[in-house]
């Protein structure tokens, strides 16, 4: 009977699972629309709080021993919650904001926006299969609990990449205005200041997962644990890449140019498809392996690339404004420390 529980319970959260990523793509194409109409800054603050959000109930599902199940409904409640307020954005984007407005079809604009708003909705879907394709060909395992234990790493990653994320979003209508003003200095600087400070975020999280990850999956239960340690270090190279890109991209559609559409795609459907043919014969390094190389073929420098020439800036001066920005970063930090003791 016990077994027949667990299996039952498995096959239930693996269709919630489905149910959750059918969601997240309805998510994808109302957060296309809505930076299809400008409002990048809007989409990336619900996305802000649709990550604490995570961060607070996912940590208590696991602090209560919810297992597999609390997760995977948790997961689902966050993706309606997610659904509702990216569609609530758009409507109040779209409706009018004085008594008597009378609509009126603006053929001008709409063939502006459109063209932007299909390009991001596919972007996002894209994006979704590149994030989350390699949980999707995980799913397929015949081992309940290499499945639990690498969809929770997984998201416990993404969770970390949602956190490293905070500083474009509290930075991105600043960086955004010295672009449209041409103040090409200051938009280096603060580029810099974003990119360190997520790099950075990502990486102490990725240090103190690596020894403390384990108990605090162990909350789940006796027999939750994270990947080995090869198989984690090689999903969190991945996405400390999807940290750096996401930025790049990020500040480039601003521009409302969209040319990532066809990299998007293809990166997305050959990560599920590749990934999947090889994880009979190579398991989870088939897949981790897959994600890296695929995205190094074009997604992991050819928008980095593309973001960095809106400013005319060299590569070499771009690291070497990243490890200034570190520098002034640090030496503020222990000045300030310096004055709270000496006070």
């Amino acid at each position: 009977m016990g077994m027949s529980g667990n299996n039952h319970s498995f096959w239930l959260a693996y269709w919630i699972f489905v149910l959750w990523a059918c969601l997240q793509v309805q998510i994808a194409r109302w957060a296309g629309i809505l930076q299809g109409l400008g409002r990048v800054a809007k989409s990336k603050s619900i996305d802000a709080n649709v990550s604490i959000l995570k961060i607070i109930c996912f940590s208590i599902v696991l602090w209560a021993g919810g297992g597999l199940l609390g997760y995977t409904c948790t997961g689902l409640i966050i993706v309606c919650i997610n659904l509702f307020l990216m569609k609530r954005a758009v409507m109040n984007s779209l409706l009018p904001k004085e008594p008597g407005f009378q609509y009126a079809y603006d053929q001008q604009l709409f063939l502006r926006i459109w063209p932007a708003t299909w390009r991001l909705g596919l972007i996002n879907i894209g994006a979704y299969m590149v994030y989350s394709g390699s949980s999707l060909v995980i799913a397929q395992l015949q081992n309940p609990a290499v499945i639990s234990s690498s969809l929770l790493t997984l998201r416990v990653i993404f969770l970390l990449r949602q956190i490293a994320s905070a500083p474009l979003v509290a930075y991105l209508p600043r960086v955004i205005k010295s672009l449209a003003r041409g103040d090409l200095p200051t938009y280096r600087r603060m580029t810099a200041r974003v990119v360190f400070m997520s790099i950075s975020v990502f990486f102490l999280g990725a240090v103190l997962l690596l020894p403390l990850g384990d108990r605090i999956l162990g909350c789940l239960g006796k027999h939750a644990h994270l990947l080995p340690s090869g198989l984690l270090v090689l999903f969190l190279f991945a996405y400390l890449m999807e940290v750096h890109l996401s930025i790049h991209v990020t500040l480039y559609i601003s521009t409302n140019h969209v040319p990532f559409v066809l990299p998007a795609l293809l990166s997305g459907s050959s990560i599920v498809v590749v990934g999947y043919l090889l994880l009979p014969f190579y398991g989870l390094w088939g897949v981790i392996l897959t994600q890296i190389v695929v995205q190094s073929l074009c997604n992991y420098w050819y928008p980095v690339y593309l973001s960095l020439s809106l400013s005319r800036w060299g590569f070499r001066q771009y690291l070497r404004a990243l490890v200034a920005e570190g520098y002034f970063l640090c030496a503020r930090s222990a000045n300030l420390h310096s004055d709270e003791r000496l006070a």
